[in-house]
């Protein structure tokens, strides 16, 4: 498997590669995630289990309550706009044939070495 992907990495970009971009509105992209997030089981989990301890029982609950859900969406929204914009640029190299051949390249190497210590290893 890692002398073919060495041997592919040098047909990459020979082929003509054709991207299908859908007509995506960019809250689109934005809702989905959010709504993935604000009905995680894990994130409703952390706020019952972490959060009370920020709040103090002698003042307003509601209050209280508001700011760390307004605070946890604010960090949510950073979460989200931070991943969309590295996906972005990552997409647009790995999407280049000289990225494509070199990422295939090192993962013919890693898997050759893989091969050579599986070979090399003394089971007994």
């Amino acid at each position: 498997m890692g002398l073919k992907s060495w041997i592919e990495s040098y047909n990459i970009g020979k082929e003509e590669v054709t991207l299908v971009s859908g007509n995506k509105r960019r809250k689109d992209f934005f809702l989905r995630p959010f709504l993935v997030t604000a009905f995680n089981p894990k994130d409703i989990i952390f706020f019952v289990a972490f959060f009370p301890q920020f709040i103090n029982q002698e003042a307003s609950i509601f209050f209280q309550s508001i700011v760390l859900m307004v605070t946890f969406l604010f960090l949510v929204t950073i979460n989200i706009s931070a991943y969309g914009y590295f996906s972005a640029s990552l997409g647009k190299f790995v999407r280049s044939a000289k990225s494509k051949a070199i990422i295939s390249k090192i993962s013919g190497t890693v898997l050759i070495i893989a091969g050579l210590i599986t070979f090399t290893l003394n089971t007994n």
